[in-house]
């Protein structure tokens, strides 16, 4: 078991997604009309964009798979080190793209908080940044289109999903910024590569019998800014695929959400193995 949840968390750690999307339709000479994860007609000019902004959480990180750091036109203070009474709330938390990107961050103008708590553009902050085009993860429809017609700019909205890294909605979106910043084939071969890691492991779990009474909680994972052991999941796809028994059935929806503490102490006399996500 212990090897398979290391292979499991090797790629967890990496992994985004394994579905591949096609959002494009027409073309008129070098524009194209693509349908972002809200379902919005936006035309683009794929490959041509020098300023980007990222709006809402999980935007940036979305974008750094696909695009280039020194495209952004500004930033969310909650990745900005050197902003003054920016959110702190994941400082202690490792976020890859952030420490990748540091020293370019670092030095961008604020487009925004940014970080869970803030569910708002900030229309001036992005306007004084002059981007060229916006990828939003504030998934709301109209918005979008007023942000888009504010700042005169197209806004791309991107999405994740209940199943996490390995929702279908996250390699879409990555298929969808590949056609907008003309990395098609980097959104494919990282898609192609997620799909064959997933199906590695579940080839390497399929013959393992997994004792009914042999279940596992997970917690600490993040939801607009919380997390500690009463933020868990059920159908969690991380232990679907790893073929790992999930002791939280019964909650009423799918997704990271808190429990009461009541339930989590039942969850603990029950004497489940316990696996933390901040190990994860």
């Amino acid at each position: 078991m212990k090897k398979i949840l290391l292979a499991f968390t090797a790629v967890l750690l990496i992994a985004l997604s394994c579905i591949p999307f096609v959002a494009c339709s027409e073309k008129d000479g070098g524009t194209e009309v693509v349908i972002d994860m809200m379902g919005r007609e936006v035309a683009v000019t794929p490959g041509s964009y020098s300023k980007v902004v990222c709006i809402g959480a999980g935007a940036l990180r979305m974008y750094s798979y696909i695009g280039d750091a020194d495209k952004l036109a500004g930033v969310e203070d909650i990745d900005n080190e050197t902003a003054e009474g920016r959110p702190v709330m994941f400082d202690n938390v490792a976020r890859p793209y952030q420490i990748a990107w540091k020293e370019t961050l670092d030095t961008l103008p604020s487009c925004g908080k940014g970080g869970p708590q803030a569910q708002a553009a900030e229309a001036e902050k992005i306007l004084a940044c002059n981007p060229d085009i916006i990828v939003s993860e504030y998934e709301d429809v109209d918005k979008a289109n007023a942000l888009s017609e504010t700042v005169g700019v197209p806004v791309i909205v991107v999405k994740y999903g209940s199943a996490g890294v390995f929702d279908e909605n996250v390699a879409k979106s990555l298929t969808l910024l590949g056609k907008v910043f003309g990395k098609d084939e980097k959104a494919a071969t990282l898609n192609s590569f997620i799909a064959s890691e997933k199906a590695a492991i579940e080839e390497k779990v399929k013959d393992v019998v997994v004792a009914e009474q042999k279940k596992v909680y997970i917690c600490g994972l993040g939801n607009w800014g919380t997390t500690d052991e009463l933020q868990t999941a059920q159908n969690y796809a991380p232990f679907n695929i790893s073929n790992i028994n999930n002791i939280v059935t019964d909650l009423s929806k799918d997704g990271i959400q808190g429990i009461e503490i009541e339930k989590f102490l039942d969850l603990a006399d029950r004497k489940s193995t316990r696996l933390n996500s901040s190990h994860v």
